[in-house]
């Protein structure tokens, strides 16, 4: 299979109408994943690509509001044929920045798995690093409380106002003394952290219960009633988190978690990873700043919707629904919808169209509802035929790239457990082409991660082909 074979995959990859249904602050736990095992030598299985999480994953740098949640929208061209063509919109969701300090209390219970595996790769020596930063950044007003499990729940650190030293010291005491060892019995350790929460609860606090695991442990089906835990703490505005490490790590399952218990997700692959966590990243694990944030994009102008990646969505017609459980302080999440815009009558030309209109609801932390203004998209119709070619915006160059890299990942993943080696060697070797012309066009900036995930890709594949490095040169 050459070149043109590779690029026909392409094609169908992205004309394929893809609806994602996800939600939460989930950017990390993809990528993160995705790097980590190919650092390891391993092809990221295809039921692990969650594409929205690779379109997340990167920091646009959203313009920050004052409050609550700022909304950008971006378009692909500024210029659109008006014989049509095929764009990509994007949509930036920004939370505002509040300074740690006049955050409102927090109200925590970690739910930490010592079960034996997590005694594997020093998993719970990163924990141990992470809570000595995190327990120095914690404030005077703040509760915290300590669980773990293994066969069994106990809760060595009970939830305590963090008033002075001593509190802290005996919380890295209570750390420091984790020993793995044992099964795991995952719902017994949630259900004794939302207790936890529960002994001081308050509506002005940000209540959560987060769930460090590395996800070896019962199947879905077998702690279904672990999803009726957390959906029910949900509706009482305790959230639950999930962080996870090591190469077995369940995700889907610790997703599935984190999506019915309103919180994040994040798979950490280092221990620098797990520092900045509980470090300089804590209040965009913890803090909400908009919960329920109902959002609508509607297009004004004839066009046929290909597909949306980002949150729990629906389509209707012209109009795309789509829904967030939580946004978190100075947290970004990404929204990309890919459209064919069809052909314009000469008379509906002008310099400037609304081609879109964006709204959105959501709830502060004072459970007030809030109605912005909507968002309007503007683009210039210009009367040509042909459609216009490469991207314009600079962002949507990045995040189309994205969008296709983790499509091709998805790809690759697939032809490569169907031992369709030399199939997925040309596609990883096309993508890898497309993603160095991005850079090119983006001042060989960027996609330094994606680059040595593909490069390790390409390694491996050439070596279970047998495949000499003049070899090689020859297939790309």
């Amino acid at each position: 299979m050459k070149r043109f074979t590779v690029f026909i995959i392409i094609l169908l990859i992205m004309s394929t109408p893809r609806i994602v249904t996800a939600g939460g602050a989930r950017e990390g736990a993809s990528p993160e994943r995705g790097k980590y095992l190919a650092g390891r030598g391993i092809i990221v299985p295809p039921d692990e690509i969650y594409i929205d999480s690779y379109i997340s994953y990167i920091d646009y740098h959203y313009p920050k509001p004052d409050f609550g949640v700022g909304v950008s929208l971006y378009p692909g061209h500024r210029r659109i044929s008006s014989g049509g063509q095929e764009e990509i919109i994007q949509i930036g969701i920004q939370g505002s920045e509040t300074s740690f300090e006049d955050l409102p209390p927090l109200n925590l219970a970690f739910v930490i798995d010592i079960s034996e595996s997590m005694g594997e790769q020093d998993k719970l020596d990163w924990v141990k690093d992470a809570f000595d930063i995190f327990i120095e950044r914690i404030r005077d007003i703040d509760y915290i409380s300590l669980v773990v499990f293994n066969d069994d729940a106990e809760a060595i650190f009970p939830s305590t106002q963090m008033r002075s030293i001593q509190e802290r010291i005996m919380f890295k005491d209570a750390v420091h003394s984790i020993i793995p060892g044992g099964g795991d019995n995952p719902e017994a350790g949630i259900t004794l952290g939302y207790k936890q929460v529960e002994a001081n609860f308050r509506k002005d606090y940000s209540n959560r219960v987060l769930l460090l695991s590395d996800g070896v442990i019962a199947g879905t089906d077998e702690i279904s009633g672990v999803f009726q835990i957390v959906e029910k703490f949900k509706k009482m505005y305790i959230n639950l988190s999930t962080i996870g490490v090591g190469t077995n790590y369940n995700l889907e399952l610790m997703r599935s978690l984190a999506d019915k218990g309103g919180g994040s997700s994040r798979f950490i692959s280092s221990r620098e990873e797990m520092k900045k966590t509980f470090g300089s990243d804590l209040d965009r694990t913890f803090v909400p700043t908009a919960r329920n944030l109902s959002m609508k994009l509607e297009f004004l102008q004839d066009v046929e919707i290909l597909g949306t990646w980002g949150y729990g969505n629906r389509i209707e017609g012209n109009t795309i629904h789509y829904f967030l459980d939580t946004l978190h302080q100075r947290d970004y999440e990404t929204i990309l919808a890919l459209i064919r815009v069809l052909p314009q009558s000469a008379q509906d030309i002008s310099p400037k169209i609304n081609l879109a209109r964006f709204s959105l609801s959501y709830t502060d932390l004072n459970c007030k509802i809030h109605y912005p203004d909507p968002y309007y998209l503007k683009v210039n119709f210009v009367e040509l035929e042909s459609p216009v070619t490469g991207f314009s915006n600079e962002m949507v160059l990045q995040s189309g790239t994205m969008l296709h890299y983790a499509q091709a990942l998805k790809k690759i993943g697939e032809l490569y457990y169907s031992n369709q080696t030399q199939p997925a060697l040309d596609l990883t070797l096309s993508i890898e082409n497309e993603i160095k012309r991005a850079r090119l066009g983006l001042g060989n900036k960027g996609f330094d991660v994606e680059l040595e995930v593909l490069d390790r890709y390409i390694a491996l594949l050439a070596k279970d082909l047998g495949l000499s490095e003049t070899e090689l040169k020859n297939n790309d």
